[in-house]
């Protein structure tokens, strides 16, 4: 871990969540609590693991680890690019988009992939908007 500052600065900084945390603790290794595998539920959670990984981006390659947590996390996985994809179209660009920027499809489409790994269609519930 000593060979990315970067990755140890940005634990103890101000734009970590549950779901880039776990990133963080799959890439280096740090065990975490039993049961504990938060998976990003709304485009505030996913936007700071894309912003761990600009700045950490040697963990980009390795994101496919991140399948093994959970069903939810490879439903993310597996569709990363169309949801980065989808943050960049829906804000300005930037891994920082305006604060109050409004992201409607990239949460519905987490929505359905989040639904989908529960095994139930997005148009019997799950996500909330």
């Amino acid at each position: 871990m000593a060979e990315n500052r970067d990755a140890l600065a940005w634990i103890v900084g101000g734009d970590t969540g549950t779901s880039s945390t776990a990133i963080w603790a799959t890439m280096t290794g740090v065990p975490v609590a039993l049961g504990w595998s938060n998976h990003p539920r709304d485009p505030d959670d996913i936007g700071r693991c894309f912003r761990l990984l600009a700045l950490v981006p040697e963990w980009r390659e390795r994101l496919p680890e991140m399948a093994a947590v959970s069903p939810q996390w490879a439903a993310l996985v597996g569709h990363w690019p169309e949801l980065e994809a989808l943050w960049l179209s829906e804000g300005d660009g930037t891994w920082r988009p305006p604060f109050g920027t409004i992201m409607h499809r990239l949460y519905g489409r987490m929505g359905e992939l989040l639904d989908a790994s529960h095994g139930t269609p997005a148009s019997e519930g799950g996500s909330d908007g």
